[in-house]
């Protein structure tokens, strides 16, 4: 197994299969980093170390080589998110049994604040933190619980913890909303972040503030304190907007993308060249209506007279996107005539291919990876960060992000066929030969219910009012 120093080069371009360890990475008791690839390409780091006698795995990131070009990660942030993890597996397999009380009148007035300086004081000494934003960011945790309590740490029950997450999530939905609309006034710069960031917020703030109360608060000091306290909140994302796009949210979605694509401060060359990429991705996904992992795995020969053009009676010139059997669901061949908007996107793929790698070969990649070395190596990772990023920026969500709940695929292929049926006119079977699918799928998932309203709508109208006479 080889063992070199991790750099933002070899992690990405690691081969499937194939396992590195890092040189840069182990000291007395840290353990062993490694970096280990799929069949897909995609990047696991995970650190190996001793507990309790035993030796166990731990993973640190998924998807590394996304995350050092898209996210600027570097191998020294992964190896002091490694010792992060060691450090609280420690913790954890130290702390005392859940929900556990103690009776002990000590420190009986202190509050969140105190007690943090108290902690970060202690684990200076015993454990301490490897990076000075993890101190800072226990501190605001503390100061921002101090001030919603107002109360000794001592005196707070479960349902004081479950309202003051529940604060967190609304302050980091409302400061998220403010960002997004101080980026469209050219205000700040950056993306705007999360899919969810209410969630993330306080998922966060708990994580900070569970070790203070369940390792040092009750095991150290012995103070009377409810270690259960934030456990009575339940880690839900806000639910988000069911079904397709309307026609303005459509406008508005497609406006949000055409402005998360631009270059940003923390997105400039090859980040920002792997933005445009991402970006036709999703118009291609909703304009053919296909599935992410579609376009993400389709190549060139796939695609037939891109230069040709829709004339009917002449079906040669036709420009065409062809699923081979064993690439789609259905396991069955379709060919997809595409759309001059669609064929104009691809043209624009192509120019950029052509100048990145050369000649076109029918078994590349038409979105390869943005660490691939070769345009055949392995796909682009899924847009599903991106297209979370542009709801928001959009607006169209009210902040509420579509994680855990509705796909890209759902969303994008769902508005593209509410479009096709209600405001261009096709018809079940048409559609339904243009995307691939079932007649029964489109008539029973996607326009029985319109029709059914629709009617509804004019009987309703019919209506009298029951008291006149």
């Amino acid at each position: 197994m080889a063992k070199v120093n991790f750099t933002r080069d070899n992690l990405p371009a690691l081969k499937p299969g194939k396992t590195l360890t890092d040189a840069g990475f182990g000291g007395y008791g840290e353990g062993t980093l490694q970096a280990k690839a799929s069949k897909s390409g995609g990047v696991t780091v995970s650190v190996k170390f001793m507990l309790n006698g035993k030796q166990v795995r731990r993973t640190v990131r998924q998807d590394v080589g996304y995350w050092i070009v898209e996210e600027n990660g570097t191998p020294a942030k992964l190896r002091g998110e490694a010792r992060e993890v060691v450090q609280q597996a420690r913790l954890e397999s130290a702390r005392p049994a859940r929900g556990q009380v103690l009776s002990s009148e000590a420190g009986a007035k202190m509050r969140f604040v105190e007690l943090a300086e108290r902690y970060l004081e202690w684990r200076a000494t015993n454990e301490p933190f490897r990076g000075a934003s993890t101190v800072r960011a226990v501190r605001k945790a503390a100061e921002r619980a101090d001030a919603f309590f107002y109360a000794p740490v001592v005196d707070l029950e479960p349902s004081d913890g479950t309202q003051f997450l529940a604060h967190v999530v609304a302050d980091a939905v409302a400061a998220s909303k403010a960002r997004a609309k101080a980026k469209g006034d050219g205000a700040v710069g950056g993306r705007v972040s999360g899919d969810n960031p209410g969630y993330q917020a306080a998922i966060s703030t708990r994580g900070l503030l569970r070790p203070m109360l369940r390792d040092f608060a009750l095991g150290i000091l012995g103070l009377k304190v409810r270690v259960d306290l934030f456990d009575g909140w339940k880690a839900k994302t806000n639910e988000p907007k069911k079904g397709a796009m309307t026609k303005e949210e459509r406008a508005k979605f497609f406006k949000a993308l055409d402005e998360w694509q631009k270059p940003q401060s923390n997105r400039t060359g090859r980040r920002h060249q792997g933005s445009i990429e991402t970006a036709d991705m999703l118009r291609l996904a909703y304009m053919a209506g296909g599935r992410g992992g579609e376009w993400k795995e389709a190549r060139w020969g796939q695609i037939k007279n891109l230069d040709g053009a829709c004339e009917p009676g002449k079906p040669g010139t036709w420009p065409t996107w062809t699923f081979e059997p064993g690439e789609r669901k259905q396991g069955t061949t379709h060919t997809q005539v595409l759309d001059p908007w669609a064929v104009a996107i691809l043209r624009q793929v192509r120019e950029r291919r052509l100048a990145r790698w050369g000649a076109i070969r029918p078994g590349d990649y038409v979105f390869p990876s943005a660490t691939a070395r070769k345009p055949d190596e392995r796909p682009r990772s899924s847009y599903g960060t991106a297209f979370n990023a542009v709801i928001e920026l959009s607006g169209i969500n009210e902040g509420k992000g579509y994680r855990d709940k509705l796909t890209p695929h759902r969303v994008l292929r769902a508005s593209r066929i509410t479009e096709l049926l209600t405001e261009k006119g096709w018809t079940a079977k048409e559609v339904a030969d243009h995307l691939g699918m079932t007649v029964d799928v489109i008539e029973r998932v996607y326009l029985v219910e319109h029709e059914k309203l629709n009617h509804l709508t004019m009987k309703v109208a019919e209506l009298t009012d029951p008291t006149a006479g």
